[in-house]
């Protein structure tokens, strides 16, 4: 065999040793780690966040190349609104295995997006798209989150001068209304006073609560609303009429449903808010 050949060979093959390291096998992962991880999930299945968060970060710990851990630990980040950490952990993840990581890509635009890092998600989801090739809902939800993303990074071009644009600068309403819990969806009367969202009490149940403007710009601390609205039934998607005096909400599979989820409509009263009626 001519030297050179030879040569070309031993580089051919160093190539496909080192791609074939780079793949992630999840039945090599350490057994400790897939035992941390797997209370994880019933922690997290119970709506026990932070046990769960815990958990992950010691299965990692217990063995760094566990990706199903770095994407779950991510995930659950995202869900606590902390974006930054959650980046972290997709990318710990993404660099384990490129291949493996295809279907996750959504929600590592999703946690860019939380940044304000609009111009990323945007490529994240066009590589979402391009490379993992959802099908059905799947593929609904992302191109519903490319459009989004496309009008927020067209919203930053659009600008011809800096007193023009419009700057994107969210701020955290603090703890008066945020949770360890989720909300989401909110609306507010006409005159800016009363703030109504959503809050997601536990793993699956969704409640309505309140909060009121101070005089000195803050909210005050939120509130489940008045009555008889919330149920332990699924209420969501919640607006509030401009005057405050009516909502309209969405119900799903209650016992007076015409199907599915259906719209219903609750009124202010004295004593709170009146039960739903469809």
């Amino acid at each position: 065999m001519r030297p050179h050949t030879l040569l070309c060979l031993i580089l051919l093959l160093l190539h496909s040793g080192i791609g074939s390291a780079q793949e992630y096998r999840p039945d090599k992962v350490s057994k400790k780690a897939v035992q941390l991880y797997e209370k994880a999930y019933e922690k997290a299945s119970s709506g026990s966040n932070r046990e769960a968060i815990d958990l992950l970060q010691q299965a990692t710990d217990a063995d760094e190349n566990y990706a199903d851990a770095w994407i779950a630990l991510a995930k659950l980040q995202i869900e606590n609104k902390n974006y930054s950490y959650s980046i972290i952990c997709f990318r710990r993840a993404l660099s384990i295995d490129a291949s493996y990581f295809k279907p996750y890509l959504l929600s590592y635009a999703i946690a860019l997006a939380g940044t304000g890092d609009f111009v990323k998600a945007l490529e994240t989801t066009n590589r979402y798209i391009d490379q993992y090739k959802p099908s059905g809902a799947a593929l609904e939800a992302a191109l519903q989150k490319k459009k989004n993303f496309e009008f927020a990074t067209q919203q930053e071009k659009t600008s011809t001068t800096p007193n023009d644009r419009t700057v994107f600068a969210p701020k955290n309403l603090g703890p008066t209304v945020n949770s360890k819990m989720a909300e989401y969806l909110p609306s507010q009367t006409i005159d800016g006073k009363q703030l109504f969202f959503t809050r997601r009490v536990d793993t699956y149940n969704e409640d309505f609560f309140t909060s009121n403007g101070s005089r000195s710009g803050t909210w005050e601390s939120s509130s489940p609303v008045k009555g008889s609205l919330n149920t332990p039934q699924s209420e969501g998607a919640m607006m509030i009429s401009q005057d405050g005096e009516w909502l309209v909400f969405t119900g799903c599979y209650r016992a007076d449903s015409y199907g599915g989820c259906d719209l219903y409509i609750s009124y202010r009263t004295a004593s709170g808010w009146s039960a739903a009626a469809n």
